[in-house]
């Protein structure tokens, strides 16, 4: 894992690369396939995303990964992989004392999200403490955009196997998602991490 850690407003953002092992990704991408192969992902409007009024900010699928298991951390490996955030607290500490909310935490949830052609989310911040957004597509890379903008100007290129984690109050944003392939899948993953 390569961390780095910059500094958004004074708070800490930090960026992890080549985050999950390739054991991990396996069983991860396993879980996917099968979750794409049963359309189980929802629309924003079941998934609660955030709303502007009355329109969603969000354009694409997802799925609270606790709702649809009834042990979670047992049986889905998406889930059981994103806890490694947990063990690596300690490190994000030495960068800075914020991400002792990680350490400290009593819950979290877990949200799979996909995007395809035209697919979005505009700026908003997430319900939690920290989020934790790790992304990941299939080789070859069959779209271009889906990168992170954070605070309206700070951007952060989706590269697969990444993991962002910064304080759920920073806005942040999914820009277009253009799809380069008609193949099915090909689209940006995201895992949400959200600690509280």
């Amino acid at each position: 894992m390569n961390v780095t850690v910059y500094e958004i407003n004074k708070l800490p953002v930090a960026v992890i690369d080549n985050f999950y092992s390739e054991d991990e990704l396996d069983a991860i991408w396993s879980e996917i396939n099968f979750l794409n192969r049963d359309n189980k992902l929802l629309l924003p409007s079941v998934t609660g995303a955030a709303k502007d009024g009355d329109d969603y900010m969000k354009r694409g699928h997802g799925l609270f990964l606790y709702g649809l298991y009834n042990d979670a951390e047992k049986n889905s490996e998406i889930v059981k992989c994103s806890k490694k955030m947990f063990s690596i607290a300690d490190e994000l500490i030495d960068y800075h004392y914020f991400f002792r909310y990680i350490k400290d935490s009593e819950k979290d949830d877990v949200l799979l999200n996909y995007y395809e052609n035209a697919d979005y989310y505009k700026s908003h911040t997430d319900q939690s403490t920290v989020s934790c957004i790790s992304w990941l597509h299939k080789e070859p890379k069959g779209y271009l955009g889906g990168d992170m903008i954070l605070n309206k100007n700070f951007a952060i290129s989706c590269l697969n196997n990444r993991i962002i984690v910064f304080p759920s109050i920073i806005e942040h944003e999914v820009t277009e998602v253009k799809m380069k392939t008609e193949e099915s899948g090909y689209g940006r993953y995201s895992i949400v991490h959200f600690i509280t």
